[in-house]
């Protein structure tokens, strides 16, 4: 149809004008927020954006070789309805400061990519480039390694897992137990469980005797066999859903804090959410 036509023409239009600006933009001397701009066949382009005060900073704080009192954990992950693109976004803990309404250190915000899919490639482009840009380019690959901990916040979005796994090969993938949580309260609520039932199950599972705060694997699987214990007593219909589903992750995660000798007292497992920034 000519109107159709028309319409697909002016979007093509705008969206290549568009794309021209931001390439104008990196010809800059003074540009130091737009990185990149990733443009493939029949695909809508992506842009990458960071200052190089926050590769510094994940480089200080998140670094293999950071000392524990400052270590901090990379996170990220998608955001949704955030505008008419996604955002995934990087976030750290900046322990060098704290805030004084709290006396916890701030939630700082990294690298984001703006994209409109959700495809394994559009994420590895942007997990690739973000791991040169901490090599750098006065820097050898082997004098800079970033943290063992590497965490993605969707649990169920295999395409960031497997982009993260793939351009940080030597880290170890954790889980964010605030989604890992959300995910659960809304499976057992989709069953039809008891409030009563529903919050002491999460409890046992995240609280402060649940098995994702165990301190060793021998507490780890006391509190695990009553929880499945508790859950069978009361029939609630997830039993496979947490065994296949929630228990791994929590495990997962409690074996990788016991591998980077990470207290979990200390707070230094604490993940920092992207969710926790807006």
């Amino acid at each position: 149809m000519p109107g159709s036509h028309g319409a697909e023409h002016k979007s093509s239009s705008n969206l290549a004008d568009e794309v021209q600006t931001l390439l104008t933009m990196m010809t800059h001397d003074d540009e130091d927020f737009i990185q990149g701009v990733n443009v493939q066949l029949r695909r809508s382009p992506s842009v990458i954006l960071y200052t190089t005060d926050q590769i510094n900073d994940i480089r200080t704080l998140c670094s293999f070789d950071t000392i524990d009192e400052l270590r901090s954990v990379l996170s990220f992950d998608r955001t949704f309805n955030l505008s008419s693109l996604y955002v995934t976004l990087m976030v750290f803990k900046h322990r060098k400061v704290v805030r004084k309404s709290t006396q916890e250190p701030p939630i700082f915000v990294g690298p984001m990519l703006l994209h409109e899919d959700g495809k394994f490639s559009t994420y590895l482009n942007f997990f690739s480039h973000i791991n040169g840009a901490l090599q750098g380019s006065g820097v050898n690959a082997s004098e800079f390694r970033l943290l063992d901990n590497v965490v993605t916040g969707s649990d169920d979005e295999n395409a960031l897992v497997n982009a993260a796994k793939t351009a940080f090969p030597n880290s170890l993938q954790l889980f964010c137990m605030i989604h890992v949580k959300d995910n659960v309260r809304h499976k057992l609520t989709s069953v039809g469980t008891a409030t009563a039932i529903r919050e002491c199950i999460l409890s046992r599972l995240f609280g402060s005797c649940g098995v994702a705060e165990a301190m060793n694997e021998i507490e780890q699987d006391d509190r695990v066999a009553e929880l499945l214990q508790y859950v069978r007593q009361q029939n609630v219909d997830c039993v496979e859903y947490l065994q296949d589903r929630v228990l791994p992750k929590i495990i997962n995660n409690n074996r990788g804090g016991a591998s980077r000798g990470l207290d979990k007292g200390s707070g230094q497992t604490t993940i920092a959410s992207p969710q926790t920034t807006y």
